[in-house]
């Protein structure tokens, strides 16, 4: 029974199959082609540069400056340079590239993250009930401050740093290169161009 069944089902098969393919030749042989629409060009992506590198060295150097400032003790000229070096030395960068809204951008992690790492860190820390002795909260609050700090430069520099390639033009340019010889002997003047 299930043998004669799965027969009728593959003749029903078969048989629809070649039905619209026979369909198909006919209407092939007898429509009539559309003029070929011309195509759009379109137009290539536009190239991204990315200068996340720039922030993140000017996080770098506020950073060493932070812990040269409290390796030394230093902490009335150096340690508030640095903090401030750390919220707006990226914000700069980015002004400096013409993104006035990605430094507000960079302005609003740096300040929100580290604020909220430093919430999380006081909530997180445990302090026994009742009295006033113990744990303040003051070495997880640091901790927070300094992962918010981290993470609002790394999402500064992967996220924010980006900006289109400026087009490139065909214009002829020529420049004047002076050589020294290693020995000091002789000089040139080099003409370079680019065509």
């Amino acid at each position: 029974m299930t043998r004669g069944l799965v027969s009728v089902f593959l003749l029903l098969f078969l048989g629809i199959s070649r039905h619209s393919s026979a369909q198909a030749r006919v209407s092939d042989e007898h429509t009539v082609p559309l003029r070929q629409q011309p195509r759009e060009e379109i137009a290539p992506a536009p190239e991204w540069r990315w200068y996340g590198w720039q922030t993140l060295t000017s996080d770098g150097a506020s950073l060493a400056t932070l812990m040269t400032a409290l390796y030394l003790g230093d902490s009335k000229v150096l340690a508030p340079a640095s903090l401030v070096g750390l919220g707006f030395g990226a914000p700069v960068v980015h002004a400096w590239h013409g993104k006035p809204l990605k430094a507000l951008g960079s302005v609003a992690l740096r300040i929100g993250l580290p604020a909220t790492g430093i919430l999380i860190g006081f909530s997180a820390a445990r302090r026994p009930p009742g009295g006033d002795y113990g744990n303040t909260g003051a070495l997880e609050g640091i901790v927070g401050f300094g992962a918010g700090l981290i993470l609002a430069s790394a999402i500064d520099a992967a996220a924010l740093g980006w900006t289109r390639a400026p087009e490139r033009t065909s214009a002829t340019q020529l420049s004047l290169l002076p050589v020294l010889s290693p020995d000091g002997t002789r000089g040139e003047l080099r003409l370079i161009g680019t065509f």
